[in-house]
């Protein structure tokens, strides 16, 4: 087997070689596992403190390796440091224009030697730079001609940036979303993903026929074949298709495939229930916004949603969440009436284990018709955000065990 799997990747001669896949089928072909959360620390909006306060459902959490916790607020657009119990021990970066500072708070990562990544996603995506004591140390604007970044996530060396981008032309009526891999001199190493889009134009952002139109577009390419990724701690990225179940992944340099995962799978309905909490939270959304509120309203996103005609099924991939010593995690399914994910479990060869559930967006959050991920594995153990009922977040740390079901 392993002489044939040698033979194989010599033989290949495409640039991204591929050494190894596994098909997995719909149950476990041994005993079914799953992973066992026992919680071991929670705080947040009980402690009546406003560094304890993060409204937003985009709110993500990174951790280092003394298990320092560093919460992203984009409510507020700030950052928040607590120590491994979750004292608050400072704010890192604020609100505003300055250095330290951010108009559009998208994450803040922290890298393998301790220095960490802040994204801004205002007008496109800058990424700022903090040193291992978390001071600012300078700026990079990850959009280049013809191509603005909606998103970007650091590999934990900072060399590569896996992007969510959109390339368009001015004359054009149509542009094209994307999702792939850019270096540090913005080249583009691989393209996961691509469809069409309406290029906007902010002349008729007040217009609701036109801008329900656009919502329209957008939920079709959101809900559609988009790519989903994220990196491990070893600077592996997994990438996928979300209306596919087949996940790579790639080398740390970004060039050699070095996994193929597929999994057989029985399709999850897209009820009423998961459409109608879609549009309540879109709607939430907009309320926030004095000028998409005025143009949205509950009917306008509503027909939004149904001229979209979203499949009757969900796409099989919400999102990936490596975990430590090569495991995977494979959001299957969000339930977006309830907030409760499912995620599947692969070891490190790509065998599907079993599965796991995890209430009140454990798992992934969903912001403006996008899913991102939420849980952190570090450390031996798994930090995530849970938003209750009243839209509070809260961090919750787990230790972890993979054991029978």
């Amino acid at each position: 087997m392993i002489m044939t799997r040698l033979a194989v990747c010599a033989l290949l001669t495409t640039t991204a070689a591929i050494c190894g896949g596994v098909d997995n089928p719909i149950e476990p072909s041994g005993k079914p596992m799953t992973l066992r959360l026992t919680e071991d620390l929670r705080f947040g909006a009980d402690e009546n403190d406003e560094n304890y306060l993060w409204a937003n459902p985009a709110t993500l959490i990174s951790v280092d390796k003394r298990g320092h916790m560093f919460v992203a607020d984009p409510e507020d657009c700030r950052v928040l440091e607590y120590d491994s119990g979750g004292k608050y021990i400072r704010t890192i970066a604020t609100e505003g224009k300055g250095p330290n500072q951010f108009e559009y708070l998208f994450n803040y990562t922290i890298l393998a030697d301790g220095s960490a990544v802040g994204t801004n996603s205002r007008g496109g995506t800058t990424a700022k730079f903090f040193d291992t004591d978390h001071n600012y140390t300078g700026s990079k604007v990850l959009n280049s001609p013809g191509r603005s970044v909606f998103y970007a996530i650091p590999s934990p060396t900072g060399k590569s940036y896996a992007v969510l981008f959109k390339e368009s032309k001015a004359e054009n009526p149509v542009s094209k979303l994307k999702t792939g891999l850019i270096d540090t001199d913005l080249n583009l190493i691989h393209q996961f993903s691509a469809v069409d889009q309406m290029t906007f134009n902010p002349g008729r952002m007040e217009d609701p026929v036109y801008m329900g139109e656009f919502l329209t577009d957008q939920l079709k390419a959101f809900f559609g074949p988009i790519g989903v990724f994220n990196y491990d701690a070893e600077g592996r990225l997994y990438s996928a298709v979300s209306t596919e179940y087949s996940i790579t992944r790639w080398s740390a340099d970004g060039k050699t495939k070095e996994l193929v995962i597929n999994r057989k799978y029985k399709p999850v309905a897209n009820d009423a229930a998961h459409r109608r909490a879609l549009v309540e939270g879109l709607v939430e959304e907009y309320r926030e916004i004095p000028v998409l509120a005025r143009v949205f309203s509950e009917s306008v996103v509503q027909r939004s949603v149904e001229r979209a005609e979203l499949a009757p099924v969900k796409n099989p991939v919400f999102g990936l969440i490596p975990m430590e010593k090569g495991r995977l995690l494979v959001v299957h399914d969000i339930d977006m009436a309830s907030g409760k994910s499912r995620g599947d479990l692969f070891n490190a060869d790509g065998v599907y284990l079993g599965w796991v559930e995890l209430p009140d967006h454990g798992m992934m959050t969903h912001f403006s018709g996008l899913f991102y991920p939420r849980l952190v594995f570090r450390n031996g153990f798994a930090y995530t955000l849970h938003t209750d009922t009243d839209g509070d977040n809260q961090v919750v740390r787990y230790r972890y065990a993979i054991e029978p079901r």
